[in-house]
């Protein structure tokens, strides 16, 4: 992830991450409701830290393992609906809030990556650039 978040010469420091087989226990609102229903294989999750230029950005990355392809497609269609909850981010910076504007998520079989970045400050560069790594960092 850190390789990819890295191109056209971005500095990138991952910030946090851990593992879990408790997925409810590291999520909130409705899709904390669907892990207790449905519980997950694994729960990845990785913040990032990405500076291009003059603009910065942090990053929250959450890679899910489902038991069944069925899962995984729920979750998907879950985590992409707004205002249903998500994946707890870790340790967020002062002054960032996640509103899920850069997001952006993928399933491949069992496994559903979703990522949301917010530019840490203001300034349209670092708003651009929450987008662009949004993108990248969510194609699993």
């Amino acid at each position: 992830m850190a390789r990819r978040l890295a191109r056209e010469g971005r500095d990138v420091q991952r910030r946090d991450g851990d593992v879990t087989t408790d997925c409810s226990a590291v999520s909130y609102g409705q899709v904390r409701a669907f892990f207790t229903a449905t519980p997950c294989d694994a729960v990845g999750r990785a913040l990032f830290e990405v500076r291009e230029g003059g603009a910065r950005v942090v990053v929250a990355v959450a890679v899910v393992d489902m038991p069944s392809v069925d899962g995984a497609v729920a979750l998907k269609r879950l985590v992409d609906t707004p205002g249903t909850g998500n994946v707890r981010e870790l340790r967020t910076p002062r002054g960032v809030r996640w509103t899920g504007h850069h997001y952006r998520s993928a399933r491949d079989a069992t496994t559903v990556v979703n990522a949301q970045a917010e530019p840490v400050g203001p300034g349209a560069a670092a708003a651009r650039l929450a987008g662009r790594v949004a993108r990248e960092a969510g194609t699993g």
